[in-house]
């Protein structure tokens, strides 16, 4: 009888170890799903966040390389001006070498004609030194942009 005694007693603490762990089976289960669902929401918002960081960055810098595109032209338009003024300068001033080698011999008007000749490409070479000073100047900024944006990139994804 005392084996039937323990017998029944082994059955029903079987039963009630196999309802404990159901039990704590099943919580379990709940638990490891409200803290993959936390983990991956927080996740996910820090993701929203840089990819709001980046599209702000890359808007900035965007924005950044216009303006500089639009200095470079601003630049441009004024030094074609201004050339345009020494050049007519340019031609005053040969007049007047003319003038002056009219009353003096051949060789005088030679001279004068060289020295307009000269005149007018110094100011031409001013302009465009000018230019392709603004135009580095453009071209580094598009380089400083690309940097930033390549860095930008970078940081989105992780990379140092």
């Amino acid at each position: 009888m005392n084996w039937k005694i323990s017998l029944i007693a082994f059955i029903i603490l079987s039963g009630l170890l196999y309802t404990l762990y159901n039990f704590g089976y099943k919580n379990g289960i709940v638990f490891a799903e409200q803290e993959f669902s936390i983990q991956s929401q927080k996740l996910e918002n820090k993701y929203k966040l840089k990819i709001e960081e980046y599209q702000n960055d890359v808007s900035r810098l965007q924005s950044e390389l216009q303006t500089a595109q639009i200095k470079f032209k601003e630049e441009l338009a004024f030094i074609n001006g201004d050339s345009s003024s020494r050049l007519l300068k340019s031609e005053q001033r040969a007049s007047v070498y003319r003038e002056q080698a009219r009353d003096s011999e051949a060789k005088r008007r030679e001279l004068a004609e060289h020295t307009a000749r000269l005149d007018k490409a110094l100011t031409e070479g001013t302009a465009l030194v000018r230019e392709l000073s603004e135009l580095i100047k453009l071209r580094d900024t598009q380089v400083n942009t690309c940097t930033k944006l390549l860095l930008e990139e970078r940081k989105l994804h992780g990379a140092k």
